[in-house]
């Protein structure tokens, strides 16, 4: 599970994810909500793959590659399938 500040409809070409919950709440300005995103990182391919095998409507081969960058983020290529935003 990662997290993100942008919502599933209104995300550019560049989504930044954080590792942890408490990461994206520090980032987050007053009233801005924090999204849970179902998915894993695999290591070896360095991209982001479904946290679950069946998503609804999303391709199961889905994926899309990663950066870390130096403070911890993940930034990945958007839009983000919606089916893998948790709230």
């Amino acid at each position: 599970m990662l997290y993100t500040l942008t919502s599933a409809t209104h995300q550019g070409d560049r989504v930044c994810l954080y590792p942890t919950l408490n990461a994206a709440q520090a980032q987050a300005r007053d009233g801005h909500a924090v999204h849970a995103i179902s998915v894993d990182i695999d290591p070896y391919r360095r991209c982001l793959i479904p946290q679950w095998k069946q998503v609804r409507g999303l391709d199961p081969g889905w994926t899309t590659p990663i950066e870390h960058q130096t403070d911890g983020t993940i930034t990945t290529r958007g839009p983000l399938p919606e089916q893998l935003f948790v709230n």
